[in-house]
């Protein structure tokens, strides 16, 4: 099952209701940005929430984005534009073990 959402403070409201096997997050988020969602998501009382792969899915391609992404604890970080859909999904099944 696919939650899309649009913005930081809702993906932060679903993850009280639903336990996702895997998070694709973008870093420009109206509301909450993706960074900040990302520290919620890591520091969530629910050990499920803290221990789900997050793969950032980012325009954002500066050093310093990647950095600071995985240093709050992203498995992954790709750059929209480097990657085809079939890569993404690749990527998605791999972190998945499928």
């Amino acid at each position: 099952m696919v939650f899309e959402t649009a913005d930081g403070d809702q993906v932060l409201k679903n993850l009280e209701k639903i336990e996702p096997d895997i998070i694709l997050l973008d870093i420009l988020l109206p509301t909450v940005n993706g960074f900040e969602v990302l520290e919620k998501i890591r520091s969530d009382k629910n050990s499920k929430i803290r221990q789900t792969p997050v793969i950032v899915l980012s325009n954002l391609g500066q050093d310093e984005d990647i950095k600071k992404a995985i240093s709050l604890g992203a498995n992954d970080y790709l750059i929209k534009a480097h990657f085809t859909i079939e890569e993404i999904v690749g990527k998605i099944k791999n972190r998945l073990g499928l």
